[in-house]
């Protein structure tokens, strides 16, 4: 146990394992690609195929850097429950890999609630998501870029409150004075 000035300052915590399948968000990134082609204000076709053929087979190699830069970012965002530090003499390079899942290892306090994992499972499939289709967008659809940078923005406050939220439970006096 530390101990800070004669107060406990140890808590306990569980771990908490969040997995996103790499195709699970491919495919929540097609559909909504589609629909967002198949709505947008254009009689040329080309334009309409460059905003739903975002995953195809050209294009996969983009969307899985994209993938890994969300990961990233949602790593430094989480770091206070992921506490992963860079190993002595660590080597990084820029070589693309695929990777089939991408998973967080969390340490949360013991009082974590199930309802906000559920939630941060959610929030962070939907960053992947989000993150993913406001890059390309910029590309191909700069008139919606601010809608979708403020989708981004709006989940990572999402995701900052709820990774943040009170976990211990508020004791009101019943006394008003």
């Amino acid at each position: 146990m530390a101990y800070c000035n004669g107060t406990n300052t140890t808590t306990s915590t569980k771990s908490l394992t969040l997995i996103f399948d790499t195709e699970q968000l491919i495919y929540d990134i097609k559909n909504d690609a589609w629909v967002t082609g198949d709505v947008t204000q254009t009689e040329d076709p080309h334009d309409r195929h460059q905003v739903q053929d975002i995953c195809e087979e050209g294009n996969r190699d983009h969307i899985h850097r994209i993938l890994d830069m969300a990961y990233s970012e949602l790593a430094d965002l989480l770091f206070p429950f992921l506490k992963t530090d860079l190993c002595d003499g660590e080597v990084l390079d820029n070589t693309l890999r695929h990777k089939k899942k991408y998973v967080y290892e969390l340490s949360v306090p013991d009082t974590f609630p199930r309802s906000s994992a559920v939630r941060l499972e959610t929030l962070i499939h939907q960053y992947f998501v989000y993150r993913a289709l406001q890059d390309r967008f910029t590309i191909v659809l700069p008139d919606t870029a601010p809608a979708w940078l403020e989708r981004v923005t709006q989940v990572i406050d999402d995701i900052k409150r709820t990774a943040s939220r009170r976990t211990e439970r508020i004791h009101i006096s019943l006394q008003p004075f």
